[in-house]
């Protein structure tokens, strides 16, 4: 679903990059719908079939297929600003754009206080403009677990999906009484479940 990219990125961010120093204070980062004017910095995440944005941005043929783009520019209306580009053909895959922004931009073009990266200063200046796409290599990207070792099935698919694996293997003596649950939970990060049992 599109809206586990927007969970994960307003997760992350909110913890690490809008805090305020010295005060406990929640945040929620400001979501539009597609269409809406522009800010000075925002974060467009959509799939390219339905977003307007980033049609405006990119071209269809730029975003491999069974892949995402990530990209960063100077905001055509400000150029103090910037403006972040998430997008892919498929909602899989626009979740492991985030996942990239979270993981290998913020990381690569954060900051440095001597030579330790300071993601939660990456915001303070206007972001470095870049663009890149990533296909996987697998179409099968698969994990085995036993399952009634997984205490917590949520954590564990939340951990897999951010990690790029698309299919899981659960082995159990039994069907889990919970089986219907843990596969719904599964299919919205578009995991592929196999169950699998002793003979």
């Amino acid at each position: 679903e599109e809206k586990r990219a927007i969970n994960l990125l307003s997760k992350e961010l909110s913890r690490n990059l809008i805090r305020e120093k010295g005060e406990y204070r929640l945040h929620v980062l400001p979501c539009e719908k597609d269409g809406c004017e522009m800010p000075v910095n925002a974060i467009v995440v959509g799939t390219y079939d339905e977003s307007n944005v980033v049609k405006k941005f990119v071209l269809a043929d730029e975003i491999p297929q069974n892949g995402f783009l990530v990209r960063v520019i100077k905001n055509p209306d400000n150029e103090n600003g910037r403006i972040v580009i998430l997008t892919a053909h498929t909602k899989q895959e626009l979740f492991y754009a985030a996942v990239s922004f979270l993981d290998d931009y913020i990381p690569e073009y954060a900051p440095r206080f001597a030579v330790n990266p300071m993601p939660d200063w990456i915001f303070n200046e206007p972001l470095p403009e870049c663009s890149y796409t990533e296909t996987t290599d697998n179409k099968t990207r698969s994990i085995f677990t036993w399952g009634h070792s997984t205490n917590d099935y949520r954590s564990y698919i939340d951990n897999m999906a951010r990690l790029k694996f698309n299919e899981i293997v659960f082995w159990n003596d039994y069907i889990p009484l919970n089986i219907d649950e843990i596969i719904d939970y599964a299919h919205s990060y578009g995991i592929k479940i196999i169950l699998g049992y002793s003979w």
